[in-house]
């Protein structure tokens, strides 16, 4: 048996050298959008064309390739003669990195077509592995088959187009219109590829759930509250601020669209209008209010800038202000929704708030005003100084602003909504169970979802509308059901320990996106956390990142509403936390490549271990459990020399674990034990003394059928009559003479006992 694991007296650091992480460059696997461009027919224009010349095509279209991937959030990953890769999801992910990428695609395209370039483009996503770093030893910073495809993909799409796969078709349909290609087999793939032509961005973009609008459950006090302010907001003309905070998923602007639906419903003399914050874009920093204005004097966003300039002169005159107040309004809403015109003129910010705030006053006054503020998290410094404004100094005026925003605005701008007294702040917490049922009821209505599935969906969904959505259209497409992880391990009475990582790409990018936001130290710290369960101590995280060495590093993870502290551990003397959601631990574990995972598993069996004294049995299953997980990765990465010293820990902790689960789960300690067979010689006593366990067990639980016990008991006889072990066959065969009997086979079952006592004698 090899030899235990030295700890650290003082913190239970790992001694061993090999648990230090090497430096270096790091590997994680990401989901990844891959924009892969090409010139077509560049190779035949280029055969004996002049070096400059050739030179004099290139460069132009280099530069266009890496001024919008770049442009959009994406990195150059590389240039391979005339073909350019941008890869979206790394360094840095975003929820929106498949849409994009597909902007990228279509953008490049337009401008390269411009400059008389026949091009071809292709967008795929999936998973890849990344690596960032510098040395000679970084080499492809990304591989994968998403790569690989991508490439099929562009050699597949007609000159002067862009096509995608199915997944980023499927993650951005509702911003990008697209036509569906015929399937296409090509070398290397088992199944045909989907193939979507990608004709342009929709103008509009439409609300989330516009497309496909789920039923509105729960959050009956917040809906209330809603219309609440919305009265009073009109019999008092008072401006009042309203900041929805949640989680993606949670439900914000369905609810806010509830208030929309109301609004409509109950009158036509309150005027709702929306804007949305971008992340990304030209002309973003106010790109909310244009939305608004523009609704406001009636202008659809695909109108041109003249037209809304048309439509400003036109609105102004019914507002009540002078002629005066009335010009200086308008040019400076001009400025903001109007066609861009140059001018010396140095633009006066203070002055343009009054004016924005006077316009947006006058409208109030005219007809009850509600402006929805969407994705305030990525409102720029200047736009949340401006909505400040509007309720500070608006007056006496029935202006309901409403904005949604997630938790980490507070990180960026922690005053927000601080020092304004007509100012609410409501948070939404996930759905209870009954409200999660009633939504997953109505959604699996127009859904083939089988009813095993169900159960699966409610726990991993965790109370978030979006992620039961997502979970649904990913079964009605085909993919596998929410718990289908190969080698998943089943669950302990700590909490789930080995993740399913069969999580929607949607869903995996909105997590991957607030991973991503964080620190590096706090993001693996949260990795590290995910290798440790659902539930974790930091004593085991200071065995994975040795930095550690207080509580307070998880500080900054609590407040972003990834972490929390359990009110009771489970480990004495050590502080215990809980991820929020299951699946925030699947996507963070997901991303550690498998050799980092394997030894990380194995650091945590051995502080299991160490930290447990006495107590080791009680956590047998969590430490097999860990081991088992070191084990079977370090086999799929190919760590020929560390197996055997895996293979002898997983085999101690199952057999552990069978003997603490004998009396408590029959099943569960029948499971241990087969599992344990797998890891001994395929001879000797040792086998066939946990075969006839594990047999035993397996039947008495209703695992295996009596025929399969019989079968089995009889290899267990031969294992041990091989090994010269009359003692373990005799035991086997007394289990064998038991099932004989049950099957009514007596004679035969005499005969394996007198076989039994002779043996004994």
């Amino acid at each position: 048996m090899p030899a235990q694991a030295r700890f650290c007296p003082e913190c239970g650091t790992p001694l061993e050298a090999e648990l230090t992480p090497a430096a270096g460059p790091l590997e994680e696997r990401r989901l990844l959008s891959i924009v892969f461009a090409d010139l077509a027919g560049f190779t035949q224009r280029s055969d004996h064309a002049d070096p400059e010349d050739v030179r004099g095509i290139l460069v132009p279209f280099h530069a266009i390739a890496k001024e919008e991937i770049e442009r959009f959030g994406g990195m150059l990953d590389k240039f391979i003669g005339d073909a350019a890769l941008g890869v979206f999801g790394a360094p840095v992910a975003h929820e929106d990195d498949a849409e994009r990428a597909v902007r990228a695609a279509l953008a490049i395209r337009e401008r390269v077509s411009r400059e008389g370039m026949p091009v071809r483009v292709a967008v795929n996503t999936g998973e890849a592995l990344v690596t960032t770093g510098e040395g000679p030893q970084v080499g492809e910073r990304v591989a994968g088959d998403v790569v690989n495809t991508a490439s099929r993909l562009q050699n597949l799409a007609p000159v002067g187009d862009v096509v995608v796969g199915d997944t980023t078709a499927r993650a951005t349909r509702r911003v990008i219109d697209y036509d569906e290609l015929p399937a296409a087999t090509v070398k290397g793939k088992s199944a045909p590829l989907g193939l979507w032509l990608a004709r342009s961005v929709r103008p509009t973009i439409p609300e989330r759930d516009e497309d496909d609008p789920p039923p509105f459950v729960g959050r009956e006090r917040e809906r209330q509250g809603l219309r609440d302010l919305l009265a009073r907001t009109i019999d008092d003309r008072t401006p009042h601020l309203v900041t929805v905070v949640g989680e993606p998923g949670l439900g914000k602007s369905r609810l806010l669209a509830d208030l929309g639906e109301h609004v409509r419903a109950g009158s036509d003399d309150v005027s709702f209008h929306r804007g949305r914050c971008l992340p990304y874009g030209e002309s973003i920093t106010f790109a909310a209010l244009v939305e608004i204005v523009r609704a406001v004097v009636g202008v659809a966003p695909d109108e041109s800038r003249e037209r809304a300039a048309d439509a400003v002169r036109d609105y102004l005159p019914m507002l009540d202000a002078t002629e005066d107040e009335g010009e200086w309004i308008r040019s400076r809403i001009l400025a903001l929704v109007g066609p861009v015109v140059g001018s010396d003129e140095a633009v006066d910010r203070a002055e343009s708030f009054a004016a924005w705030t006077r316009f947006l006053e006058l409208s109030a006054r005219r007809t009850p005003l509600v402006m929805v503020v969407e994705d305030l998290h990525w409102a720029e410094p200047a736009m949340l100084e401006f909505l400040g404004h509007v309720i500070e100094q608006a007056g006496s005026e029935p202006l309901l602003l409403l904005c949604t925003t997630r938790p980490e605005l507070f990180t960026t701008d922690p005053s927000w909504g601080t020092g304004i007294a007509r100012a609410t702040t409501l948070t939404l917490s996930p759905l209870s169970d009954r409200d999660m049922r009633e939504l997953l009821g109505a959604l699996l209505l127009v859904s083939v979802v089988p009813d095993d599935a169900r159960g699966s969906l409610m726990r991993r969904a965790g109370g978030n509308p979006l992620y039961a959505r997502e979970f649904v259209h990913m079964l009605e497409d085909g993919a596998p059901g929410p718990d289908a992880d190969e080698g998943r391990d089943a669950d302990d009475d700590r909490g789930r320990h080995t993740p399913s990582v069969n999580v929607p790409d949607t869903v995996q990018a909105l997590i991957a996106a607030r991973l991503d936001a964080l620190a590096p130290n706090d993001r693996s710290l949260l990795q590290a956390a995910a290798v440790v369960g659902d539930r974790f101590w930091p004593g085991a995280l200071r065995a994975l990142e040795p930095a550690i060495r207080s509580d307070d590093p998880l500080h900054e993870l609590q407040r972003r509403g990834l972490i929390r502290r359990s009110p009771l551990s489970t480990i004495a003397d050590e502080s215990e936390f809980a991820f929020t959601h299951g699946l925030i631990r699947d996507v963070a574990y997901g991303r550690l490549p498998r050799v980092a995972r394997a030894r990380m598993h194995l650091a945590v069996t051995r502080w299991l271990e160490a930290s447990a004294g006495d107590a080791v049995r009680d956590r047998a299953d969590l430490l097999a459990s860990h081991a088992v997980r070191a084990l079977d990765l370090a086999k799929a990465a190919g760590l020929t020399e560390e197996i055997p010293e895996l293979e002898g820990t997983a085999l101690r902790f199952l057999v552990m674990a069978g003997e603490h689960q004998t009396g408590i789960d029959a099943r569960r300690a029948a499971e241990y034990y087969a599992r344990a067979v797998e890891l001994t010689p395929t001879t000797g006593a040792e086998r066939a003394e946990l075969l006839r366990l594990a047999t035993g067990l397996g039947w008495r639980s209703g695992a295996m059928t009596s025929e399969e016990a019989v079968a089995a008991y009889r290899s267990a006889i031969g294992l041990a009559l091989d090994a010269d072990s009359p003692i373990t066959a005799a035991q086997v065969m007394r289990r064998l003479y038991f099932q004989l009997g049950l099957q009514g086979k007596t004679t035969e079952a005499r005969d394996v006992l007198d076989e039994a006592i002779d043996l004994l004698e």
